[in-house]
């Protein structure tokens, strides 16, 4: 429920609403841009307690109603924002808060990793958006701020507020 909270209390703020939360606010998981979120953290619970089948029910859901796969196992933070859910992968190790990732973008290993090994995907910190159409692949990190730019292929760590884009990405220069 924590993080719900911080994603309802994100997307709040995102649309320029910065009021108090409030057990109402809740109701505003009826969004196609929060829907995804609880159904993930659903899918993610119930994996967590050992319940399998519920949490691939409801990950089921997701890929089929919103075409966004997240991986059971990754642990996500509060604050995780999708403006567009379609075409989305998601299999990190972990990511942090105040996530943002747009449509048709995959996350996850290098090679086939049908056993969800977490040393072969990627570990996304705080305050990372990547654009659409981003691949991030392999045993790399994204530290705290950065960002990736549309249909970039990450395959080595990004800095801190570093931007990065292209195949492979490189550091871009901010004007």
């Amino acid at each position: 429920m924590k993080n719900i909270k911080k994603d309802i209390q994100r997307y709040k703020s995102l649309i320029g609403d910065n009021s108090e939360f409030k057990f109402k606010n809740y109701f505003k998981i009826f969004n196609p841009r929060l829907i995804p979120n609880v159904l993930y953290r659903s899918a993610y619970y119930f994996n967590k307690k050992g319940l399998r089948r519920f949490s691939k029910i409801f990950s089921f859901i997701n890929v089929v109603v919103f075409n966004v796969e997240i991986a059971t196992e990754c642990e996500i933070k509060g604050g995780l924002f999708m403006p567009h859910t379609f075409g989305i992968v998601i299999g990190a190790a972990r990511i942090g808060e105040n996530f943002t990732v747009y449509q048709n973008v995959t996350i996850g290993a290098k090679n086939l990793d049908m056993h969800y090994d977490r040393k072969n995907r990627p570990v996304i910190e705080d305050n990372v958006v990547i654009s659409t159409g981003a691949v991030v692949i392999g045993a790399i990190i994204l530290k705290n701020g950065s960002k990736v730019a549309a249909n970039a292929v990450v395959i080595k760590d990004v800095e801190a507020n570093e931007l990065v884009g292209g195949m492979p990405a490189k550091r871009l220069k901010l004007n």
